[in-house]
């Protein structure tokens, strides 16, 4: 990943201290948001899961599907253009 990349992992039942947050990254899938400035797309993985299928739902945003038909991830192209601000990110848990 280049300098110009930012990258967010997001797990929302994380514990606080740096033991548990190693043992859920090793062990429990989370939820990853990219920011690839060089190539202006925005990636957002929602599952570990391989991709088996992409699909371009809209021109410029692709959905990714696991072998099960699942969404696992998508990207969106030309993303400075389309995204308020795609250099920050923020998460809630309601």
């Amino acid at each position: 990943m280049g300098k110009d990349s930012l990258t967010l992992s997001l797990d929302s039942r994380l514990c606080g201290n740096d033991d548990c947050l190693q043992h859920k990254m090793e062990y429990e899938g989370v939820m990853k948001v990219k920011y690839d400035q060089e190539v202006d797309v925005l990636t957002i993985e929602f599952s570990d899961a391989p991709v088996e299928e992409s699909d371009q739902d809209k021109p410029g945003v692709i959905l990714d599907y696991d072998k099960d038909g699942n969404i696992v991830g998508m990207e969106i192209l030309n993303a400075s253009k389309r995204v308020q601000n795609p250099k920050s990110v923020e998460y809630a848990v309601a």
